[in-house]
Order: C-alpha cells, then structure tokens, then sequence
C-alpha cells in the first residue's frame, strides 16, 4: 500500500503517473474504507489536492464548497454507496467540472439575492432586509466566504433534530417544501408532514442555528 502511495503522489508529467479515476477507484476500495484508516486518509488528502488545483483560477469560497461536496459525497459513499461516484471513476474531471458548474451557479445566485437586497445608493440593507438578514441563506452565504465559519455552520446543522437536519438538508439541495405540481419531489411529501408542520420546523432550525453560530461567535 506505501508504494501505491508513492505512485498517487506523481504528478501528470511523471511516469507512471495515476490518473485521478484510478485514485478514487483505490480510495473507495480501500481494505478496511475507514477514515481513521492511514492510507485512506493520505490518498484522500493527495486527490483533495488534485480538486483543490483544477479550481484554482476560481474564488477561494468555491474550492472550499467543491472539496465539501465532494467530500460529502465520499462520506456517503464509505457509509453505504454514493452511486454519482461511479462517474467519477469514469470522467473525473469532467464529473468534477460539473460539480464546479453548479456550484458557482449556486453560488452566483445568493450573491444576486445579496445585492437585490441592498439599497444602490447608500449600499445598506433595504428595511425588508433586515428581518430577513438572519434567514438561513444569510448564514450560509457566509458560510461560502468564510472556511472555520462554515464548518461550524455544518457542525451546527449535525446537531438539529433528526427532523429538522433533513428538511436542512434538502433545503440546501434546492428541494421545495411543497408545490401545486405533483410530478415535483418536496420536503412536504420526503417526510410526510404538512407545508405548516415542515416550516415550523424550519424556523426552529434557523433559530437553533443563529443561536449556535452567534455563541461560537462570542466564545
């Protein structure tokens, strides 16, 4: 396993280099696929660099978010199986670009709803602003800018209710609460509740979350 290592550790110039298909291929196969485990641990860190340096020519705030769905869905796949990492092994760096894609769309969307939300001249939150400054897409642009302020946010969410962790979750992948359309996945039908009974949910999330950041944030 330590000369496997060494060959991962090539860079594409080098002889025998490993692409990056095959990395992920010994990664998910590793003998015991724990991550306590130490050559799981080095053959991540060495194809996290790898995905840290295909986005360098983009904003420091979506590498980071890259790596951390990237990484989710490794967790997800040494707990059970991740079926989008089949790709990967395929196309890597194809699959990885689309991931980018979405990701600064993602990205380039909050930040639109950032300046619609901000007076042109003075540069001030607008008055209907202010009380939605404490929504949770505030906390988590934030989260984008800032690295130790998003791990705390996603350490945050680990520690809601089961409940309100889900309907967390699927927020953050997009998915409506609910909608006049029965063919659309919603929170509302993934959980079986009411519309009223997930956004009561949500608000107590949202509060749990202020509540857990701002702490952090004094402490």
């Amino acid at each position: 396993m330590g000369e496997l290592v060494l060959r991962c550790s090539k860079k594409k110039d080098e002889p025998d280099y490993v692409p990056s298909e095959c990395l992920l291929y010994f990664i998910r196969r590793n003998p015991t696929q724990q991550q306590g485990n130490i050559y799981f641990k080095k053959l991540y860190e060495l194809l996290a660099q790898r995905i840290l340096r295909s986005c360098l020519a983009t904003q420091s705030s979506i590498q980071t978010e890259v790596l951390g769905k990237f990484a989710e869905l490794l967790a997800l796949d040494c707990k059970d199986y991740a079926e989008q990492l089949d790709f990967y092994e395929i196309r890597f760096n194809q699959a990885l670009k689309s991931l980018r894609l979405d990701v600064e769309r993602k990205i380039s969307r909050y930040q639109d709803k950032i300046t619609a939300l901000e007076d042109k001249i003075t540069g001030q939150p607008k008055l209907e602003a202010e009380y939605a400054a404490g929504s949770f897409e505030q906390l988590y642009i934030k989260a984008l800018e800032e690295e130790d302020y998003r791990l705390r946010l996603y350490a945050a969410i680990n520690s809601l209710p089961v409940d309100q962790r889900r309907i967390i979750h699927m927020l953050l992948q997009e998915i409506p609460i609910d909608s006049k359309n029965p063919d659309v996945v919603t929170i509302s039908k993934a959980l079986g509740k009411s519309e009223k009974t997930i956004r009561t949910y949500r608000d107590k999330a949202y509060d749990a979350l202020r509540v857990a950041l701002n702490e952090g944030e004094q402490g």
